[in-house]
């Protein structure tokens, strides 16, 4: 994976930002999601959860959850770097308030999932 970071926003939250990019050996528009070091890593454990959280992530394969490409820990620039699957149509927030869905705070958000997973 060779990515080339646009300088477009597509969204930014409280603790990460996410960016457009390229993947130039795929050939596909990517998300890189960046969050600072110092939002989530503040001890040698957080950093361990970190690293079984990406791991757990790449091993999920499901139409439904958003594919995980890869991640890394820039220490220079004292971020963490989370490669994943692009979507354009509108934020999480956006898709969850349709008229056509269930929200969150009807159903619980753990039995939300996991219909919209077994879809």
């Amino acid at each position: 994976m060779h990515l080339d970071r646009y300088n477009e926003i597509l969204g930014k939250g409280a603790f990460k930002t996410v960016y457009k990019a390229f993947d130039e050996v795929d050939g596909i528009e990517v998300a890189w999601n960046q969050v600072r070091n110092d939002d989530v890593l503040q001890s040698p454990e957080d950093l361990e959860k970190l690293y079984s959280e990406a791991h757990l992530l790449k091993s999920l394969k499901h139409e439904n959850i958003i594919k995980f490409y890869n991640s890394w820990i820039d220490d220079k620039k004292k971020t963490v770097n989370i490669i994943t699957e692009l979507f354009t149509s509108g934020s999480l927030r956006q898709y969850v308030s349709l008229d056509c869905l269930f929200p969150f705070h009807y159903v619980g958000w753990s039995k939300y999932v996991h219909l919209k997973l077994s879809l």
